[in-house]
């Protein structure tokens, strides 16, 4: 059965993000993810989706081959929280396996008058 995912807000653009060494990556190494969207409002949900190999995601910290979330290729996970958004940390969970990830922010979706 395929969890079904409820997002509130308005979706910004999808990137990809490839490791290229077994190393610590932040959301400022991640080209082309918005974490603010045109009027300066700061994404407060981020979709990560685990394409291949096996990735550690921390908050807080650099992560590491054994400290971070485990997730593997083929899972999703909903970050919600904007000031948690900056905090991210991804390494591969295995040396040398280089993971791919697409990541996809949420911004506050605020309704226009007519």
């Amino acid at each position: 059965m395929t969890p079904t995912m409820l997002f509130d807000g308005a979706p910004g653009k999808t990137v990809t993000f490839t490791a290229s060494a077994d190393t610590a990556y932040s959301i400022s190494d991640i080209t082309g993810l918005e974490v603010k969207d045109d009027n300066g409002k700061k994404a407060v949900t981020l979709l990560i989706s685990v394409e291949t190999y096996s990735v550690r995601i921390a908050l807080g910290v650099d992560a590491t081959q054994s400290l971070g979330h485990l997730r593997y290729a083929g899972e999703s996970m909903e970050l919600t929280g904007g000031n948690a958004l900056n905090q991210l940390s991804f390494a591969n969970a295995v040396a040398g396996e280089n993971f791919v990830m697409q990541l996809t922010p949420f911004f506050v979706n605020v309704p226009t008058l007519s």
